[in-house]
């Protein structure tokens, strides 16, 4: 069974995001990103998952902006949106190992020649 990664996303870490609240409704609103249409009209933010060297809190990976090759050749590093963590499945203990079951011997072969009439 695979692992799963769950995150969170500060959303007003996003390059250009601005956090609105108005009548009791909170709006982001998002200018200069990286945010980009698909062919069929969704909006996409394209972001890594990086893993983690140590955290404080448990988390296995980092999420960031996604950045081009060569943005990341020349040292630059995308903005950290927020931090996700690694699960599976839970490790069950080893079964006890047995002493190996003994091959069942044949049943003794009986002279076939015995009861031949001939």
């Amino acid at each position: 069974m695979s692992n799963i990664i769950k995150g969170k996303i500060s959303l007003g870490k996003i390059t250009g995001a601005k956090i609105l609240k108005k009548d009791g409704r909170t709006f982001v609103e998002i200018t200069d990103s990286k945010l980009f249409e698909g062919k069929n009209g969704d909006i996409y933010l394209d972001f890594a998952l990086i893993p983690a060297k140590k955290s404080n809190y448990g988390e296995t990976h980092f999420i960031s902006h996604d950045i081009s090759k060569d943005q990341r050749d020349a040292g630059k590093k995308g903005n950290i949106l927020g931090n996700a963590t690694e699960s599976g499945p839970k490790q069950e203990s080893a079964p006890a190992q047995s002493k190996p079951r003994p091959k069942p011997t044949p049943p003794p072969q009986e002279d076939i020649d015995e009861d031949l009439p001939f």
